[in-house]
């Protein structure tokens, strides 16, 4: 049996998590201008969305063999579909309700995206394959080519609509994606997953001290990806004195490129490369590129800095869960759940790192950075030392790499 279709599909599924993700940002300022929306209101539909995915992550988990992984392939993708439609809808209701059907689309996008998370990659581990490490790294590379895609044609969008008058109309399009995936996975061939006859539970993982250790890891590659990706744009703008549109495309453009680079490389021409070494090396440069983006006094060093933490993050994500799956072969969707939920909460943690350290020096003016670094202004030295702080991410997951590397030698 031919599995293609349903490594494209699964593909295709990650693309979709990339939409509904980084979509929603694009339109805060249409979000504050036009409908008035707060900050304070903003912050809370990005906490929504990361609470929402964690309890999703935590509760398709432990269900997911028993309500059937096809049946839920199909309802997250028309969820997402749904939640994408209703951000276009704002436009039909009074201003007062608007926050109110943020709301429902934040949450709708954030169950399909949390669901995806969770059924996609142990589908794709299921798959035949000759290295199931690099089948992972290919599948996480579309969340960054997506996020590539969503973030360029939809500046094409506002460039060939003259502005954001018409902005309404991307989420429709977009929409477009998962509506023809849903009919995909429909129809495509599935195998059982590893562990569905197993049974894994999840009270079992969550007490065994080596998935612990994996849980932990994925929390520190979550928040060692997010810690920048969430603030390149801000960083390029205010922290290097760069213009917005330049600041864009040479910071978070640039950063998902090489992420998806370095994830598509691992699955094709490295895929022979020691995942444990493959790691440390991976953390390591990302410890490199946080202290160049902090110490550095050249722009240009800070931003290719910048760019290259895309570069190393890229493997994190995948290559912990592939040494999980390696370590516990019928862990099956419960640990895929657990490691999604670790990942999810990372994603949440390193970027609020940034902010808070950051809103400190603000506040005080004051930084350990100053006898280091020549900051441009008090913006740039707020973020340069949320960046500091929050390079303690990857140095955690440099430990639980040696850690991980030892018990399977001692094995």
């Amino acid at each position: 049996m031919n599995f293609k279709s349903t490594l494209i599909a699964c593909c295709v599924a990650y693309i979709t998590q990339a939409i509904i993700i980084n979509l929603p940002p694009l339109f805060f300022i249409v979000f504050r201008q036009e409908y008035g929306l707060s900050f304070d209101q903003i912050s809370t539909l990005i906490l929504i969305n990361f609470c929402t995915q964690i309890v999703v992550d935590l509760v398709v988990g432990k269900n997911a063999v028993k309500w059937g992984i096809r049946r839920l392939c199909v309802i997250c993708h028309i969820i997402s579909v749904v939640g994408l439609l209703l951000y276009s809808a704002i436009t039909m209701v009074p201003n007062n309700a608007v926050f109110f059907i943020l709301l429902i689309a934040t949450i709708l996008c954030a169950i399909g995206g949390g669901m995806l998370e969770v059924l996609i990659s142990p589908i794709v581990e299921s798959l035949p394959s000759d290295c199931k490490s690099s089948a992972m790294a290919l599948l996480h590379s579309f969340y960054c080519w997506g996020q590539v895609l969503t973030v360029l044609l939809t500046t094409v969008f506002f460039f060939l609509t003259k502005g954001t008058t018409y902005w309404y109309i991307a989420p429709v399009l977009w929409a477009l994606v998962p509506f023809v995936n849903t009919f995909v996975f429909m129809r495509v061939p599935l195998l059982p997953l590893s562990g569905e006859t197993a049974g894994t539970k999840m009270r079992h993982l969550i007490f065994n001290p080596t998935m612990l250790l994996f849980i932990l890891a994925m929390l520190c590659s979550g928040a060692s990806e997010l810690a920048i990706a969430q603030w390149a744009s801000l960083f390029a703008e205010k922290g290097l004195n760069i213009g917005k549109m330049v600041g864009d495309i040479a910071g978070p453009c640039a950063f998902a490129i090489l992420m998806g680079t370095s994830r598509t490389l691992f699955a094709t021409v490295w895929s022979h490369i020691n995942l444990h070494k493959a790691l440390l090396v991976s953390s390591v440069l990302c410890v490199a590129s946080y202290l160049v983006m902090v110490f550095s006094n050249s722009p240009i060093a800070a931003l290719i800095a910048c760019s290259a933490s895309g570069f190393s993050v890229g493997l994190m994500w995948p290559g912990t869960i592939s040494c999980a799956v390696e370590r516990f072969p019928v862990g099956g969707p419960a640990m895929f759940a657990l490691l999604a939920c670790a990942g999810d909460i990372g994603c949440a943690l390193g970027p609020a790192v940034v902010g808070w350290v950051g809103d400190s020096v603000e506040a005080t003016s004051t930084s350990f950075l100053t006898l280091f670094v020549n900051a441009p202004s008090i913006d740039a030295l707020a973020l340069r030392s949320g960046i500091a702080v929050a390079a303690i991410f990857p140095l955690l997951l440099i430990i639980f790499v040696l850690i991980m590397k030892h018990k399977k030698s001692a094995r």
